[in-house]
């Protein structure tokens, strides 16, 4: 247990026994969450309960050119402008810097504004398509990204979400991203990973940077609060809002978490990284109402986010069959002192 943080452990380990299929996610958070901690440099930030940075694990280059970070460089020091696109192996001592956060639990765009293109490959317009939709959609430029878009306009920094979604509006950005990606894709369709670098007037922002800019002054997502604090909005809707129709209430409320036990703000559509909750067995809630899940369902934020910070640990540590799922764990020390193998019927 020495590659694991015991004060992170001691944060977030539930209390009282493991005895349910969603304190054992909770668990395996817990653990993944140490995992981290024991790697890095000084305190946990305000966004890390919110970035799975252990989902671009298989992403990372050893060298070879078949796992690409496709950057596009943006300078907003005056009228937005694509200054330029990098495509490069991507190392693991950078994945920090990228403010990864994945929705592993079905398509679309990631909750950061770096997102994760598909494990079998991406050719270079798959990859542009990726980067115009990193400025375009996730800035809510196409208004289907609300929560990113509340944080544009309420956040002291927001005019920097504002001026992306300017330039991948703009006409000819697209064009413009294909020409600077074609020349320099590799031809075997790499797994790719797709961000943003930001080139801005420090003194202009509210929070500073965290860290410093690489030689030409830019910035990359994790390094900076308002692509961060857009990132946890994202995360938190998806929380209130998985599967409900536009018109129906957000899945929230207060109450007791099913999980820690504590007392305050649950939501209902929280994922489980195993699939065996989903907000279409209406048979479930009160009235039939998805938007009430939260009264039979009610998983706290830090519960939640813990699930997903163990998803991928859960991932390579569990063996569904059929309707039963096995998932073995084992800690030394004052928590558990034996192997347990929790089997849940569906």
């Amino acid at each position: 247990m020495n590659f694991l943080d015991e004060a992170t452990i001691e944060q977030y380990l539930p209390d009282g026994p493991i005895s349910s299929l969603r304190r054992v996610e909770a668990l395996y958070g817990a653990l993944a969450e140490a995992r981290e901690a024991s790697n890095r440099k000084g305190e946990p930030g305000e966004f890390s309960l919110y970035l799975t940075p252990g989902e671009l694990d298989l992403f990372v280059s050893s060298g070879e050119e078949d796992r690409v970070l496709v950057t596009a460089r943006v300078d907003l020091t005056d009228t937005p402008s694509l200054e330029g696109v990098d495509v490069e192996p991507l190392r693991e001592s950078f994945v920090p810097k990228l403010g990864f956060s994945r929705y592993p639990w079905g398509r679309g765009i990631d909750n950061s504004i770096t997102r994760r293109g598909a494990k079998g490959g991406s050719d270079a317009s798959t990859a542009q398509r990726y980067c115009l939709e990193c400025l375009q959609r996730w800035t809510n430029g196409t208004g289907k990204e609300p929560a990113v878009g509340d944080v544009a306009d309420e956040h002291p920094d927001g005019w920097v979400i504002s001026a992306l979604q300017e330039l991948g509006m703009g006409d000819g950005t697209d064009d413009r991203l294909e020409t600077l990606i074609e020349p320099e894709f590799p031809p075997d369709s790499p797994r790719v990973v797709a961000t943003v670098a930001v080139r801005l007037p420090d003194e202009e922002l509210t929070h500073p940077p965290t860290g410093d800019p690489d030689a030409d002054g830019y910035y990359y997502p994790g390094q900076l609060h308002v692509l961060n604090a857009g990132m946890r909005a994202r995360k938190e809707e998806k929380m209130a809002r998985k599967n409900l129709p536009d018109s129906a209430d957000p899945s929230q409320g207060e109450g007791a978490c099913m999980v820690t036990g504590d007392t305050g703000r649950v939501f209902g559509t929280t994922e489980d990284p195993l699939a065996f909750f989903t907000v279409q067995h209406a048979e479930k809630f009160p009235h039939f109402s998805k938007s009430d899940s939260w009264r039979s369902h009610p998983v706290s934020s830090e519960a939640a986010l813990l699930m997903q910070s163990g998803a991928t640990l859960l991932e390579g540590c569990s063996d569904t069959r059929g309707a039963f799922a096995s998932i073995p764990f084992r800690i030394s020390g004052r928590w558990i002192v034996s192997e347990l193998t929790i089997s849940t019927r569906l």
